[in-house]
């Protein structure tokens, strides 16, 4: 597992200085055999500002491989994790309105469940159901870890 990366990125790209409205979570496999990129996710307001100050670390951050950004409102979609790794259908539908955001527009939206609004520097994306049928399908979700928790 590579803390170091995480380290990187609170000390040095100043990530929960520069947002101290926002919670940031490590989401995802990375730090696991096969991880190719890195989940960061920021819980907390999203305007045209944070959008680029987000995606100014996005850009400029030397990590050395992908980091995959997304902004969440609140924590509602964390709160369908357990129900998420429970399912055993291939798509899981949300009872629930799921708003989160992305600094880049996303593909194949009608298989994933996924209604996409530009919004100028950052994607709104409405999930209807996550499709467990890709890498889901036998690993669940994992938790999500505070990012200071993490180092």
């Amino acid at each position: 597992m590579r803390k170091d990366l995480i380290k990187y990125l609170i000390e040095d790209c100043n990530l929960i200085e520069r947002f101290p409205g926002h919670k940031i979570y490590k989401w995802g496999t990375y730090g696991e055999p096969g991880a190719s990129d890195l989940d960061i996710v920021f819980v907390g307001e999203i305007s045209k500002n944070v959008a680029l100050d987000i995606r100014d670390i996005w850009l400029n951050a030397d990590v050395g491989l992908d980091l995959d950004i997304t902004i969440l409102p609140d924590h509602t979609l964390f709160n369908h994790i357990d129900r998420f790794n429970e399912c055993k259908d291939d798509l899981y539908f949300f009872n629930e309105t799921i708003i989160r955001y992305k600094l880049w527009p996303l593909s194949n939206n009608d298989v994933h469940g996924r209604i996409i609004e530009d919004k100028g520097v950052y994607w709104k994306v409405t999930q209807m159901f996550a499709n467990k049928a890709f890498k889901y399908k036998d690993k669940g979700w994992p938790k999500p870890i505070l990012l200071k928790d993490y180092v």
